[in-house]
């Protein structure tokens, strides 16, 4: 992985999560790596704390960056990038602190459709799920994590744990 991000960045790993501290609006905190070929599913457990609407959470890849406010009302679940979209309601409230939500997302390599799933840790049954398409995306674009938001003060990390990128499996032949 590599990290990216202003000068003053802070990235540190705490009980085996990885944590960023958001730095300022706009300025991505990122921690990235070369991506795969083929059709993917790329999975991990995101969350901030505090949270709040100041701060984000997600995932990037390629040129998209996949988003949600931890912490915040409705969530704020947004994609900037080609394809993206502006923020939107998630139907649940998915908090911060030490909450770690679940965020699977599979790619369709050959037409950069993406679809993307946040599971509420409270309450799994609380499902968001939103796609798009991002023409461009190229299998090997980077995959990792992001954050931008105010640092604020006292202890303010966007938090990672559990990245996992595999194949989808292929339905049987029947």
């Amino acid at each position: 992985f590599s990290d990216s991000g202003g000068s003053a960045r802070e990235v540190r790993v705490s009980d085996g999560v990885l944590q960023l501290a958001p730095q300022c609006a706009g300025l991505n905190q990122t921690m990235e790596r070369v991506g795969f070929s083929g059709d993917l599913v790329i999975t991990a457990d995101l969350g901030m704390t505090p949270g709040g609407p100041d701060m984000n959470t997600g995932l990037r890849i390629g040129g998209n960056n996949i988003l949600f406010h931890p912490g915040y009302p409705g969530g704020a679940f947004r994609v900037e990038g080609p394809g993206g979209f502006s923020n939107q309601y998630m139907g649940f409230d998915p908090a911060g602190g030490d909450t770690l939500h679940h965020i699977v997302v599979s790619i369709t390599a050959a037409t950069g459709d993406f679809a993307v799933q946040l599971i509420d840790a409270l309450q799994p049954e609380d499902v968001y799920n939103a796609t798009f398409q991002n023409p461009g995306y190229l299998p090997g674009d980077s995959i990792g994590f992001v954050t931008h938001g105010y640092p604020g003060t006292g202890s303010r990390f966007a938090r990672f744990d559990n990245l996992t990128v595999s194949t989808p499996i292929p339905e049987p032949n029947t």
